[in-house]
């Protein structure tokens, strides 16, 4: 985001101790920047344009300039990210949450030494440290994974993964491993596209219809035998376009299942919770949306997939 990178370049300079030595929007830069520049230290977005790996970019100027110190920044609080950036030899760890004051305070951490990580204890299930095998878990079980196939995946015993789980449940605080993957998924705590990580920020605006395909036979039955096209209000169409993006995370899985030909009792087994919760999204869709049926909504799609 320009507006933050020149609003942490303004309070980076206006230190006495500090200044900035260049600035670049795609972390696929960084290394080359840092060859040009030989800054003392790197403090790196984990997506940056183009949804370039900050973290990627970390670990190419630690093996090529390991002088040089590391802090990742990030919004999204994926579970992975604080394992990652170690593992890439990133020196500090901070969330754009954080204010100025704590930035810096990180910054002059780092400088003399000292690397500067979330600890565990914390809300934020970001700050909580999960082995590698429980990582593994967690994101099969938010994939919707049964336990045999939990077990197949990892080639693990049934009393393992249950070992695995109990831990889960007793970091997080959760009774239930299913609770806990809706929560964690809903809240962007795991990322299930497990390519680079997209962080949205305003300039990076998730797509919700994308990932329809396969529904275009139930819109075309929807459209062509229960919806009167020729009444169709054109500045309805476009509202309905914009406010897709207003949509709860929880809400537009529900859209997207519905979109898919399911049905209010089978979206509600994939997503672990009750009807009435189900029934409840609904509602918050329409509303959204400004329509007032699935109907409705099956034809403003399929004109989006047309335009």
């Amino acid at each position: 985001m320009i507006l933050l990178q020149e609003s942490l370049a303004n309070i980076i300079n206006g230190q006495e101790d500090m200044e900035v030595a260049g600035v670049t929007a795609n972390a696929d830069e960084a290394l080359a920047l840092c060859r040009e520049l030989s800054p003392d230290l790197a403090l790196v977005d984990v997506v940056t344009q183009n949804k370039a790996n900050g973290i990627a970019a970390a670990a190419e100027i630690r093996r090529e300039m390991p002088d040089v110190k590391i802090v990742i920044m990030t919004a999204l609080p994926e579970i992975t990210f604080i394992d990652a950036a170690r593992k890439a030899g990133a020196h500090s760890f901070v969330y754009k949450d954080s204010t100025s004051q704590h930035v810096l305070y990180v910054i002059r951490c780092t400088m003399n030494g000292k690397g500067t990580y979330p600890g565990p204890g914390n809300e934020n299930l970001a700050r909580i440290h999960f082995s590698d095998a429980e990582i593994a878990v967690i994101r099969l079980v938010c994939q919707g994974k049964k336990l045999n196939e939990i077990i197949k995946s990892l080639s693990m015993s049934e009393e393992s993964v249950m070992k695995l789980i109990s831990g889960i449940l007793n970091k997080t605080g959760f009774d239930s491993i299913t609770k806990f993957s809706i929560y964690a998924v809903a809240n962007g705590f795991v990322v299930l596209d497990n390519s680079t990580p997209i962080e949205d920020e305003g300039n990076q605006k998730k797509d919700h219809v994308s990932e329809m395909d396969g529904s275009d036979d139930l819109m075309d039955f929807f459209t062509e035998n229960y919806v009167d096209q020729s009444n169709l209000d054109m500045s309805a169409f476009y509202k309905f376009k914009k406010n897709i993006d207003k949509l709860s995370k929880a809400e537009a899985a529900v859209f997207n299942f519905y979109l898919e030909g399911h049905s209010t009792i089978q979206i509600s087994e994939k997503l672990f919770v009750s009807i009435n919760t189900i029934k409840s999204h609904t509602k918050n869709i329409y509303k959204k949306l400004n329509v007032s049926s699935l109907k409705e909504i099956m034809l403003y799609v399929k004109m989006m997939k047309n335009t």
